[in-house]
């Protein structure tokens, strides 16, 4: 499931906090809390640098045990992080 794409443009800010995304996460807490589903952060980030040199970095995060900690931890996936 996507939750998100697009774009967001320099000087702005970014956030997941919508209706549909905790709508999606309340309907599958049993599931996260019992490790039967997994949700994951993917994204890539493109710019260019003030010198206009172009640089990708992607980025893969999960969320932890949802039982230990308030917020939920996020983590670093062993894959899929790179910055250029």
């Amino acid at each position: 499931m996507i939750l998100f794409t697009g774009k967001v443009p320099p000087g702005q800010n970014f956030t997941t906090e919508n209706e549909a995304i905790a709508s999606a996460l309340k309907n599958r807490f049993h599931a996260i809390k019992e490790h039967v589903f997994n949700v994951y952060y993917y994204g890539i980030l493109s710019y260019e640098d003030v010198s206009q040199r172009k640089h990708t970095t992607t980025f893969c995060l999960y969320i932890g045990d949802i039982t230990t900690s308030n917020p939920p931890s996020l983590n670093i996936c062993p894959e899929f992080n790179r910055m250029d």
